[in-house]
């Protein structure tokens, strides 16, 4: 896990950026009905926009979220 903020910051955007472009392919090959390759280059159209979401809310809202509520399960 990450130590300092700039750890935090390089590891939300590695997760981010993964996490992003997998699920932006799910709800293509949803919505498609089957499983192509040109799926994988389409995600880029959505991509760029959906990981700088995704990242402000991570670090604004999600990140603080999740720690209170592990830290609560765990104590």
């Amino acid at each position: 896990m990450p130590q300092t903020k700039k750890q935090e910051i390089v590891y939300t955007v590695m997760m981010v950026c993964v996490m992003v472009y997998g699920m932006v392919a799910y709800n293509i090959v949803l919505n498609t009905g089957s499983l192509e390759n040109w799926v994988f280059g389409a995600v880029f159209h959505e991509w760029p926009i959906m990981v700088l979401i995704a990242i402000a809310l991570e670090l604004i809202f999600v990140g603080r979220l999740a720690m209170k509520v592990a830290f609560r399960l765990v104590n």
